[in-house]
């Protein structure tokens, strides 16, 4: 890989992961917020059982997306690198055709067995009440798996081509903006006698416009797709993707834990935990951000044979995701109780440990990079398949021995383990299989420069005495970033530093 290609790499995924980050921040805001009036219009027993028949419905999609869109993202990147239109529609188009009969499938399968579902939550007289309702709520659910399901496939196909400002506006600004806007218009009035159903229709049509912004993006910006002579590769595309199928459901097991505390717990704990996980992954947005533009060059690269390129790529992004992804976790484990104020939950505990555990879990995800991508895109899928059977069976085990002793902290701290162990795993595959590492001497710097702005945070909050919540958190969050930027600046790696000089001089001229 020459010095140019190199350059190019790099820019591509500066450039696409300046507006994915951007969206997806906006978007992780708006998801807080969300949070915020959830909890504020409906409660915490009613945003919880909202969000549990969510996480019964989530356990489904793995089914009814059956790898495709992590699949198509491979063919669809290969095949536009070459700018062979017949094979780019052949695949969105088999893509949609196996979805499609998927997820009809599963849809059914809910519709038929959701009392028998839904029994399992309501196995208590304090839950009695909600033993009518749940079925119907989960019924209604299941219809949101068909638009969310093609809109992943178009959003999939969108970013293989590197078409970053369509994904930045379905996924980071009108989807999350349209679901807060909803929860406003149907919280704030009295008339609405079954709010959460008319919550979820709600979602379901805002999913449906999407799918169509969507499919009018990729008629405008690809137009060479429209005319082409469809290459389709159904068996090819089903082949890949089965791993990928049991990977995705085994992930969404990983987010078994909300259901567990459903089992165990009261569904205002269900909406608690939820709201903590969501504080304590806050920089899975940035991590998501570079994933979603690395993976398809790392598909690119591999079909090339540039070993090199590739390794010296996967070194960069990581960095660069520390770089922005570990001062948003630490922040978040400094001021846990603060952020949980802003949700609404005061004096919870249990919720303050809860986000400090689950962040543990997420500088490891950090710290390795995109481990699961290199082998996927490598052609290993098989591996992140076992690597995600042992987490899941892991975390059944410790969410069954730990949540009914320690509820919801129990939670965090199986799925914190359970983290660890599949990175791990995949970290060593990495380098056995493809002999690359993320790691490098300037992930230490990024290190240092946080644990320096983390103390500057510590000593003002020690000497601040009385002052609004609200106040102190805006004051944290000012003193962390005017602390981390300058030093961090000052010790970047030095080829980073050139890097971004030469696109703010690109830019300027």
């Amino acid at each position: 890989m020459n010095n140019s290609d190199n350059h190019r790499d790099k820019s591509t995924v500066a450039a696409g992961a300046g507006f994915s980050l951007a969206g997806r921040g906006i978007s992780a805001l708006l998801g807080l917020f969300f949070y915020r009036y959830l909890n504020h219009f409906f409660g915490l027993e009613q945003a919880g059982l909202l969000i549990l028949a969510f996480g019964v419905i989530s356990l489904t999609v793995p089914l009814a997306q059956f790898g495709i869109p992590i699949g198509i993202q491979k063919f669809i990147a290969v095949a536009f690198s070459k700018k062979n239109w017949n094979k780019v529609r052949g695949a969105i188009f088999s893509g949609l055709q196996i979805v499609t009969l998927t997820t009809i499938t599963v849809i059914i399968l809910l519709m038929i067995f959701a009392p028998e579902i839904s029994s399992i939550f309501t196995n208590n007289p304090e839950k009695a009440k909600y033993a009518e309702k749940l079925p119907g709520i989960v019924r209604i659910y299941s219809f949101y798996l068909l638009p969310s399901v093609i809109l992943a496939v178009l959003l999939s196909t969108l970013r293989a081509m590197r078409k970053i400002i369509p994904t930045f506006v379905i996924d980071n600004v009108y989807t999350p903006a349209a679901w807060l806007g909803l929860v406003f218009l149907i919280g704030s009035f009295s008339y609405f006698q079954n709010k959460v159903p008319a919550l979820i229709i709600g979602f379901i049509c805002i999913i449906s416009v999407g799918v169509i912004i969507a499919i009018l993006f990729l008629k405008k910006i690809v137009p060479l797709v429209k005319i082409a002579a469809a290459d389709y590769c159904r068996k090819e595309l089903i082949l890949f993707s089965t791993p990928l199928l049991f990977r995705s459901f085994l992930q969404m097991f990983l987010q078994i834990d909300k259901l567990m505390i459903g089992y165990y717990c009261s569904f205002s704990m269900i909406m608690i935990y939820v709201c903590s996980v969501a504080l304590a992954k806050q920089s899975s947005f940035i991590m998501s951000a570079f994933a979603s533009l690395f993976s398809p060059m790392i598909a690119e690269l591999h079909s090339k044979g540039d070993k090199t390129g590739l390794n010296d790529l996967y070194k960069t992004v990581t960095r660069w995701c520390m770089t922005f992804a570990l001062p948003v976790i630490v922040i978040v484990m400094l001021v846990p109780e603060l952020l949980l104020r802003f949700l609404g939950i005061i004096d919870s505990p249990d919720a303050c440990l809860t986000v400090r555990i689950i962040a543990v879990g997420q500088i490891m995800s950090v710290a390795v990079g995109n481990t699961g991508g290199m082998l996927v895109m490598t052609n290993y899928p098989w591996l992140t398949f076992a690597n995600n059977v042992v987490a899941v069976i892991l975390n059944i085990i410790l969410n069954i021995i730990l949540i009914p002793k320690f509820g919801i902290v129990g939670a965090a701290i199986a799925t914190c383990i359970a983290i660890i162990v599949r990175n791990l795993a995949a970290l060593v595959e990495v380098k056995k299989f493809l002999s690359m590492s993320p790691f490098s001497l300037s992930l230490l710097r990024v290190v240092g420069c946080v644990l320096v702005a983390g103390s500057a945070v510590i000593l003002f909050r020690k000497n601040i005495g009385e002052i609004n919540w609200g106040l102190e958190l805006f004051y944290c969050f000012v003193i962390f970033g005017v602390t981390y930027s300058p030093i961090m600046w000052i010790s970047m790696h030095k080829d980073d530093k050139t890097f971004i000089m030469k696109i703010i001089k690109n830019r300027s001229t």
